[in-house]
């Protein structure tokens, strides 16, 4: 199900703050108490990170804003305060856009009690996207009309059974089951459709809408047999769809940096957003550096929309 717009980014500052103190314990979506409150009120925070030794141990709170516009004033003012009456040591705010004069002002005027990252957008420094890409890819058969599968038997075999057993054959709720595919996995008409579509190499990025007839050929795209009495038979199944929508989309992600001002990047994250035919899906990979390899750590992948959907991740071939 779809988040409140900005939790994904959240849950991204979140890995990557984790990730960078892994010894830290990192919390979202946290209700600290006010500690001068006689009524026991609470403040939201976005993240929350415990730190530091259990005789000297330090309170961060993070506050984020996934926005088209600067931090405003009066909103830094209203985290310094946060950070205040919660007893927290230390406070990280966290934009899309680039703090104003003022905000970095006062900031400073702060030390090290508060530090302000910037999502930038645009060519990291260290990251080499030379080498580094990751890719987008969405790939969905939407069946609107009727699904009509019809099963047929082997014209060798056709001897083998009796009449009730090709009546109770042709009867099962063949739309409903699934069968081991020629790598022996489960699979089900909708997911065999879906790879039949995927090795025709239609345009992508494109919807397409129409009515087409398929057959699945015995040892080819689905392996399917029953049981009778005395015989395994096998069965071939032909599948219409009277009308259908199919979308593949695949383009490489944009990358921001994670960078705390005058600092440099702490971190990146990779991202999509896209607008399919069934809802709008937000895409999130965060990583850092790998300080002993010299390499790059994917450290999860943070997804957002109103439907279910499954994702995984696959080698690019050229």
């Amino acid at each position: 199900m779809a988040r409140k717009k900005g939790t994904d980014l959240e849950l991204v500052v979140a890995a990557i703050e984790k990730a960078l103190d892994p010894d830290s314990i990192v919390k979202h979506d946290q209700h600290l108490p006010v500690l001068t409150s006689i009524e026991g009120y609470k403040r939201q925070c976005d993240v929350v990170i415990y730190s530091g030794s259990e005789r000297r141990p330090m309170l961060t709170i993070v506050e984020v804003q996934d926005r088209n516009s600067s931090v405003s004033i009066g909103t830094y003012d209203g985290w310094v305060s946060k950070r205040d009456e919660v007893g927290a040591n230390h406070l990280i705010c966290v934009s899309r856009k680039p703090f104003s004069k003022s905000i970095l002002e006062k900031a400073k005027q702060q030390g090290s009690r508060v530090s302000l990252i910037e999502l930038a957008a645009g060519i990291p420094d260290k990251l080499p996207l030379g080498f580094i890409n990751i890719y987008y890819q969405y790939v969905n058969l939407m069946v609107i009309g009727e699904l009509i599968v019809v099963v047929m038997i082997p014209m060798s075999y056709k001897d083998k059974i009796s009449p009730d057993e090709l009546t109770s054959i042709s009867q099962i709720e063949w739309k409903k089951k699934s069968f081991k595919n020629s790598d022996a996995e489960d699979i089900s008409i909708h997911d065999a459709l879906l790879d039949v579509f995927k090795n025709i190499h239609l345009e992508e990025n494109t919807i397409h809408t129409s009515s087409c007839c398929v057959s699945f050929l015995q040892n080819k795209e689905l392996i399917l047999f029953v049981d009778t009495m005395e015989h395994k038979i096998p069965i071939l199944l032909k599948v219409e769809l009277n009308n259908y929508k199919y979308e593949c989309n695949n383009f490489p992600m944009d990358v921001a940096v994670y960078r705390t001002n005058g600092k440099g990047d702490y971190g990146w994250f990779f991202e999509a957003n896209h607008k399919s035919a069934q809802g709008p899906i937000s895409i999130k990979i965060p990583i850092i550096s790998h300080e002993e390899s010299g390499g790059y750590m994917m450290l999860d992948i943070i997804s957002d929309s109103p439907f279910k959907f499954t994702y995984e991740l696959t080698p690019i071939e050229k």
